[in-house]
């Protein structure tokens, strides 16, 4: 009887966890299928905040395009391929953090490739005058082609036919200094567009560099300070921050609303859109903080 119940019990015990290992691989399969649905989203939703429908979804590129390193991407300073009447210089990213839209300044001073497909990242990040070095990485979870049509008599900043263009979908997670004030974490997603030359190599996409609805190098997500679970939501970007609501009032560019002037982005608002353009503001908006001691 003894040994009966053994084997009852050890019958069960099998049972129980070919169940629980069932439900684990179930639950995993399903986790990847949402996080690649996901990235669909986040690639879609970035083409179509550009293009509208005037884009072809092409496909993966998976391997093919790893061996390139992206890191010009984040941190290039001039621009290539721009026309003469565009500004070639690639403005510092425009962030906010919290409910307030209280202005978010980050600088990414150096990207390095360690791995196929993931970053190092070193920079810093500023809010108000409080000033934090931070360390992390980018990691790309998918790069996939897409075409944008041609239009005989239209201007480009490069014809789009004779380029490979494309978009990464990635996460991130960037930590701050811990021995600085007023430091945290920033983890969550990114969004970033490139093309292919024909002579095969990287450069950061420029082809819609005119249109008022231009964005690249999009980040979402949260900064989370050191020993707390207050999350705030801290996003930016290339020439216009992605999920700003109100913030943005600008048709042909950023212009931060009236209600929000108070939280950082007078000196903006000053320096970039006041008809004399302020002289003090734009040394202010200019100024290399990231080098300030």
């Amino acid at each position: 009887q003894l040994s009966d119940c053994i084997d009852r019990h050890l019958i069960i015990c099998k049972f129980v966890a070919v169940k629980a290992i069932f439900l684990l691989a179930c639950w995993l399969l399903a986790s990847s299928i949402i996080t690649a649905q996901n990235k669909l989203d986040i690639y879609h939703d970035f083409l179509q905040s550009q293009f509208g429908s005037s884009y072809t979804d092409k496909a993966d590129f998976h391997d093919s395009v790893f061996h390139y390193d992206f890191s010009k991407i984040w941190t290039v300073k001039e621009l290539n391929h721009v026309p003469d009447y565009l500004n070639p210089i690639r403005p510092e990213p425009l962030g906010f953090i919290g409910e307030n839209y209280q202005r978010l300044c980050m600088h990414f001073s150096e990207i390095t490739k360690n791995a196929e497909k993931k970053y190092e990242v070193k920079g810093k990040s500023r809010v108000r005058d409080n000033i934090c070095d931070f360390k992390g990485y980018f990691k790309i979870l998918l790069a996939r082609q897409f075409d944008t049509p041609y239009y005989p008599g239209e201007e480009y900043t490069i014809d789009p036919r004779k380029i490979t263009q494309g978009v990464l979908v990635g996460n991130y997670k960037l930590l701050e200094d811990s021995t600085q004030n007023h430091a945290g974490i920033f983890r969550g997603s990114f969004v970033s567009s490139f093309f292919i030359t024909p002579e095969g190599t990287i450069e950061y996409n420029v082809t819609e560099l005119f249109s008022d609805n231009y964005i690249n190098n999009q980040f979402t997500g949260t900064w989370q300070p050191y020993h707390s679970e207050n999350e705030r939501t801290a996003n930016w970007g290339d020439y216009r921050i992605p999920q700003s609501g109100d913030l943005d009032m600008g048709a042909g560019m950023f212009s931060p609303s009236d209600e929000y002037l108070q939280y950082g982005w007078q000196t903006y608002r000053d320096a970039y859109l006041s008809g004399g353009r302020n002289k003090e503001a734009i040394r202010l908006e200019q100024t290399k903080w990231w080098k300030v001691r």
